[in-house]
């Protein structure tokens, strides 16, 4: 037996067959009529339509047999797909090629077999209309011309089931399309590029506004109509190019003006679908989608990446975005890398021409790489400050901020990150710890009080050579206009400078600190051309710094380190700084020096004053009162030593009955600085008391302390003696009151002629000894009534009475005085409802004194005024003039015994200077008070103040 064998295109055969749908499909009537139709035509036992798969023989329709498939190894069909005509057997056994078949060996017994090849609509032969007897047979031309007729009629029907399948499958194709351009909002188009015939679908119109039927008729212009002008040329150019192949598609976003005016963006996209004989374009579709959103989008997201963009290129740092490879390849990077680094961004884009790791120090890249791995790890940022390499040579500190970032499968997609240059703020750190280091230095310099001068300059240059890393450290007196003199050395041993040399000022840079009056600081002589310079051709100095030392306002010298190695760098702020402080450090020591000693001789003198005072003087504390230093004419009236008596405090050696005045001083302390004079009392150590007068000043020492420096004198003396006066005048005003008021009495008598007339020159004479006899018992009398109040002799007879009527009494009582001066005597009464608990005769006294005072004082011509109001102890009665005011050097005695403004007052104004001592003595015994304002040239105002209440009418 023969097999068939298997065609030359049997993959794409079998392909197309598949395709199809053919193959093991359901039985279809419109085949069996034809297998029907044959079998009876050539009268045979068997007809079949038979399909060859890879391995199976299988029939799609059959007459006359029961099985639905064979093998194709043993198919007669098999052998007639393969030649492409009719395959015609009429006896099996006699052919070699099927005579053991088993198909002729056993069922169904073939004996004939003919067969027509069926072809698909590819071209590809499926397999077969074949006929089949179990006897032999032939056929003749003409039956063989039917058969083939036959076997056309099942290729159309295949046809036509692909047909139908197609067009099913082009229908299902057509309502996807349309629910999908539905579902898209898409319009679509058709255009016949020759005759301009153009064909829109609703949603093309509805895109800008309209209906079909509000766009009819529609053509190309109708599409030209909506156009933007502007966008014309655009489209032109794109469907040149798709025409003549350039591009696959033409493709546009252009403008469409929409029925109410605005314009709207579209995306046109089309093909050409078919051409002419000739090639030339035919037919045209394709679809506009309104973009109007996306473009607004996209300008938005074009304005905010260029917003982004401009921020991030103004951000002083370095953005990026890299892969965690080795080299730490940079994917997107912002251009602030470039101050950073020295190179251009696109250096470092995919490592172009370098990688980033590349310029991080050699020192740091491990350690660098160490802990973002380790932070990737752990999925978290970090903050890592590391050096970079500039283009320069220099090397400059980042600070890298960073975070990993992770794929939704949590894979390591990159790196974001921002680098920023931080090495400002290094240096800034690194210049503070100089500065702190300087300041601990000059901390240390200035930590040792109790040193000399000199070793203080000494310790003070050989720190401040440490900490400026030089050799030499140099303070210099300008002696003269010329030289130097050294005054402070720390130098090696084998240098030229000593203690004590002289130095011309030409020889050293110092005199070029001198000439400028500032600051001078050379890291290399050599470098900065001053090679030439004696310093650097006499002492090989290669670094210096100096400045000027000024004492007391006036230049002192020079205070200047040095050093035969050059620096690396200049001198930093903080050097200079350091130097400036230690300048002033030295300049106010040796004020301080200056200072030191000239307070020691002024300590000296002034403790002699202090000690050979014939008054007591006494330091206490203000706080506590406490002594602290009294001299000896303190302790002399104390019986107390001087150890004994600073022990005790200001409070100790005060009576307790002086404690409110006390306050009072302490008072007038707070708010002027100063107290008294005022008379006390001290205790002495035994027990008793002495009469002192007190006055001092609060004054603060260098500490801030405050302290009270007192003046303290002993008037136990002056108090005996002014006793002794007291006592004196008493006994001489009692002896001559009696005589003296005789006298006076005869002299008036005989001045008025009762005892007859008088010569002229005998009556002036005695008008003068009647005056003088007056007031010489005017006198007597101030005195006698100053001795009672003093003794406390004088009775008071205190009722509540009205103020008013008095006042007025007194003011008619010494109207005819006040019209000897020409002056009016005027009450302003604000009311006179007001009532006074005094005595009315000691207040007419009062008043007598206080009106005749204003009167003498005032010029002709004017007015003393009177008034009453309200005052801190119930009613305050003022008594006003016009006259000359008080006498600042005066105001303090005013109330004085025997107190006048001048020795020529009592002579030309009269008044025994007792008046206003008398008049106090008066209120303090009614429990008021008294006192005055007064300003030169303008008059003065005498205040009595009494308790008072309201004039109930009863007393």
């Amino acid at each position: 037996m023969q097999t068939p064998e298997i065609p030359a295109n049997e993959t794409e055969r079998l392909a197309a067959l598949e395709a199809s749908g053919l193959l093991f499909s359901a039985s279809d009537p419109r085949f069996d009529r034809l297998t029907r139709l044959a079998q009876r035509l050539f009268g045979v036992d068997i007809a079949l339509v038979s399909l060859i798969g890879e391995n199976v023989q299988w029939f799609k329709s059959k007459q006359g047999l029961d099985v639905d498939q064979t093998e194709r190894c043993i198919s007669f069909c098999g052998h007639a797909i393969v030649q492409n005509s009719l395959l015609m057997v009429p006896d099996t056994h006699a052919d070699a090629r099927f005579a053991d078949n088993p198909l002729v060996t056993g069922e169904p017994h073939i004996r004939f077999y003919a067969g027509v090849p069926l072809k698909l609509p590819g071209g590809f032969n499926a397999g077969t209309l074949c006929v089949i007897n179990r006897q032999p047979m032939s056929l003749d031309p003409e039956q063989q011309q039917l058969l083939h007729d036959l076997a056309e009629l099942v290729e159309m029907e295949i046809s036509r089931v692909h047909l139908q399948e197609q067009l099913a499958s082009t229908e299902l194709t057509r309502q996807r399309l349309k629910a999908v351009i539905e579902g898209t909002n898409i319009g679509t188009w058709e255009w016949n590029v020759q005759t301009g015939e153009t064909l829109f679908n609703a949603r093309w119109a509805e895109m800008v506004g309209y209906t079909l039927d509000e766009l009819h008729p529609i053509s190309k212009d109708t599409w030209q109509r909506l156009a933007h002008p502007d966008d014309l040329s655009l489209s032109e150019q794109a469907l040149h190019s798709h025409f003549s192949g350039e591009a696959d598609f033409y493709d546009v976003v252009c403008r469409m003006q929409h029925k109410h005016g605005h314009w709207i963006w579209v995306h046109d996209r089309g093909r050409v679908i078919s051409r002419s004989e000739d090639g030339s374009p035919l037919w045209m579709a394709g679809t506009h989608a309104d973009v109007s959103d996306q473009v607004a989008a996209r300008n938005a997201l074009e304005q905010s990446e260029s917003q982004y963009r401009s921020l991030v290129d103004n951000i002083p740092g370095v953005t990026y975005r890299c892969l965690n490879d080795e080299n730490w390849t940079m994917l997107y990077m912002s251009n602030k890398v470039d101050p950073l680094s020295g190179y251009p961004v696109s250096d470092f884009i995919n490592n172009q021409v370098r990688s980033y790791q590349s310029i991080i120090h050699p020192d740091d890249r491990h350690w660098l790489d160490q802990q973002i791995a380790e932070h990737i790890a752990d999925k978290r940022p970090w903050l890592l400050e590391y050096r970079i390499q500039h283009r320069n040579g220099s090397v400059r500190w980042a600070q890298e901020r960073g975070t990993p970032v992770f794929t939704p499968t949590g894979e390591l997609a990159y790196l974001d990150g921002f680098i920023l240059d931080i090495t400002q703020s290094k240096n800034l750190q690194q210049e503070k710890r100089r500065q702190l280091q300087a300041f601990k230095t000059l901390s240390e310099i200035s930590s040792f009080p109790t040193m000399d001068i000199k070793e203080q300059t000494l310790f003070a240059l050989q720190r401040g050579a440490d900490f400026l890393g030089l050799e030499t450290g140099l303070l210099c007196r300008l002696d003269n206009d010329k030289s130097f003199l050294v005054r402070g050395c720390i130098a090696p041993a084998s240098g030229p400078w000593q203690q004590g040399l002289d130095i011309d000022l030409t020889a050293t840079l110092c005199g070029e600190v001198v000439s400028s009056n500032d600051l001078m600081a050379v890291a290399d002589l050599t470098a900065a051309g001053l090679s030439n310079h004696p310093t650097y051709q006499l002492h090989l100095t290669r670094a210096y710094i100096g400045i000027p030392i000024r004492v007391d306002g006036r230049l002192y010298g020079v205070l200047s380190f040095s050093s035969r190695q050059a620096k690396t760098e200049a001198f930093s702020e903080s050097e200079v700084l350091f130097l400036r402080l230690l300048g002033g450090w030295a300049s106010a020591s040796i004020e301080r020096n200056y200072s030191v000693r000239a307070l020691r001789l002024s300590e000296a003198r002034l403790r002699g004053l202090f000690e050979l005072s014939p008054y007591g003087i006494a330091l206490n504390d203000y706080a506590t009162g406490t002594f602290i230093d009294i001299n000896s004419s303190l302790l002399a009236s104390t019986g107390y030593t001087r150890e004994e008596f600073l022990q005790l405090s200001y409070w100790q050696v005060t009576p307790q009955e002086y404690a409110e005045a006390e306050q009072e001083q302490l008072r007038s302390m707070e708010q002027t600085g100063r107290f008294g004079p005022y008379e006390k009392e001290y205790i002495r150590k035994d027990g008793t008391r002495y009469p002192v007068l007190l006055h001092g000043m609060v004054v603060t020492d260098a500490n801030g302390k405050q302290l009270i420096w007192c003046y303290i004198e002993d008037i136990s003396e002056r108090k005996r003696i002014a006793r002794l006066k007291d006592e004196f005048l008493s006994s001489v005003s009692h002896e001559l009151r009696t005589p003296l008021t005789a006298i006076n009495g005869a002299l008036s008598l005989v001045n008025s002629g009762a005892l007859g007339a008088m010569p002229a020159a005998a009556t002036d004479m005695l008008s003068v000894a009647v005056k003088n006899s007056q007031r010489l018992l005017l006198l007597i009398n101030d005195l006698l009534d100053m001795d009672k109040l003093l003794a406390g002799k004088m009775r008071f007879n205190l009722q509540w009475q009205p103020l008013l009527p008095m006042l007025e009494t007194a003011l008619e009582e010494n109207q005819p005085f006040a019209d000897q001066y020409q002056i009016g005597l005027r009450l302003a009464a604000g009311t006179s409802a007001i009532a006074v608990c005094v005595d009315a005769a000691r207040l007419q006294q009062v008043m007598t004194n206080l009106l005749s005072n204003a009167v003498k004082f005032s010029p002709p011509g004017t007015k003393v005024r009177v008034t009453i109001s309200a005052g801190p102890l119930g009613v305050r009665i003022s008594v006003a003039d016009q006259g000359p005011g008080i006498a600042e050097d005066f105001k303090v005695r005013i109330f004085e015994k025997f107190s006048q403004a001048d020795s020529s007052d009592a002579r030309q104004k009269g008044g025994t200077g007792l008046g206003l001592a008398i008049t106090r003595e008066l209120l303090h015994h009614m429990d008021g008070e008294i006192s005055f304002d007064s300003e030169p040239g303008q008059g003065t105002v005498f205040h009595v103040d009494l308790p008072a209440r309201a004039d109930a009418g009863e007393y």
